[in-house]
């Protein structure tokens, strides 16, 4: 028996171990970071998935979160940092070009890794529906990203975390 089998111990009325539990937050715009992206196929199908971290909130920091991205095609074998096409118009592209806007670039290619050193405000919500828009129980609802909105930019979340620093109180002081 695995070191991870022995973690998760059977009970006799218990015939399965849930794997892979993704927990539900409440739905708003959180402070997130970049961890990797990967591509995969859903059902036939070429998906970038970005995963984020959650790095604002008390409750959730730390929390990993994805964004589903439907491309045109993989360019090579599903992976982590796999290549991909995807539309002009997609929504990826359209969000990349919104949190990257400088010309400096060519925007007949992006990569994600752009992502890695910046604090992006994301909008998340609750998955209620499964595939084949069949109504979920609310056990197994799940949160996801649903719109990547905007850098923050250096200057504010320094601002930010002088102000958290500030509010914080003395070490030995108690209200």
């Amino acid at each position: 028996m695995t070191d991870q089998l022995k973690d998760h111990r059977i009970d006799e009325d218990d015939d399965g171990i849930v794997e892979e539990d993704h927990p539900c937050i409440p739905d708003g715009v959180y402070t997130v970071t970049y961890l990797f992206h990967e591509t995969v196929l859903f059902k036939g199908e070429p998906k970038v998935v970005v995963h984020l971290s959650i790095i604002d909130d008390e409750d959730w920091s730390g929390f990993e979160i994805c964004r589903y991205y439907n491309v045109r095609s993989l360019t090579g074998e599903p992976k982590r940092f796999g290549g991909f096409r995807a539309g002009g118009n997609s929504d990826l592209v359209r969000e990349f070009r919104g949190l990257f806007t400088d010309q400096t670039r060519r925007f007949d290619r992006i990569s994600l890794r752009r992502l890695k050193d910046h604090r992006i405000k994301a909008r998340t919500r609750t998955v209620r529906k499964g595939w084949k828009y069949r109504e979920l129980p609310q056990s197994t609802w799940y949160s996801v990203v649903d719109e990547l909105i905007e850098l923050v930019d250096q200057e504010q979340a320094d601002w930010q975390d002088a102000y958290e620093v500030a509010m914080a109180p003395a070490e030995g002081v108690t209200k």
